[in-house]
């Protein structure tokens, strides 16, 4: 008897569990991550410290910036309007509340910023819930009253997605490296 079998794990599919959730997020974090990354990668691909430090000035103003705060609006603005960031939206996933309304940006925001990081606490346990509640609901969903519901069997396309980003990232990591060559690290 494999160890799932033997804890019993829950199985509802009207909503979402563990997997398409875990990589919806996974595929959400490196899509905001994707920017910064090519900006590193832009900047030492420049000849000269003095180059790099006056594009490094420009990047900053005009990405890290912005990117940061796009970080900080991108799941409230998301979640809010259509219940799925881009991530659950590969997925086939949708957030909601009891009644299946989409959440204020408010809730929202205490969803994300002041609930979620209670799941994380004592290792991820609240994550884990997903895999033993009923409803896949984790802590931070039962604190904000919301279920994540799944709409389509996207398993194979949330993949195939991170694959790509994941390769993505991977090129201009290779790169950044393959360009310093250890001279300017």
């Amino acid at each position: 008897m494999s160890l799932f079998k033997s804890l019993k794990l829950v199985k509802n599919k009207k909503y979402a569990n563990f997997l398409p959730r875990f990589l919806a997020s996974l595929i959400d974090s490196q899509l905001l991550n994707l920017p910064f990354v090519l900006s590193i990668f832009l900047i030492v691909k420049k000849d000269s410290w003095e180059e790099m430090l006056a594009f490094s000035i420009s990047i900053i103003a005009l990405v890290v910036l912005p990117v940061g705060l796009l970080t900080l609006i991108y799941y409230p603005f998301f979640l809010s309007r259509q219940g799925k960031t881009i991530g659950k939206a590969i997925l086939g996933i949708k957030l909601t509340d009891k009644n299946g309304k989409f959440l204020s940006f408010r809730q929202v925001i205490f969803r994300e910023y002041i609930c979620k990081p209670v799941s994380f606490l004592l290792f991820g346990l609240g994550m884990i819930a997903i895999l033993f509640d009923k409803d896949h609901q984790a802590w931070h969903d039962k604190l904000s009253g919301t279920y994540v519901h799944l709409e389509a069997k996207r398993v194979s396309a949330g993949i195939v997605t991170l694959v790509l980003l994941l390769a993505t990232h991977a090129y201009f990591i290779f790169e950044i490296f393959n360009c310093c060559g250890g001279d300017r690290i």
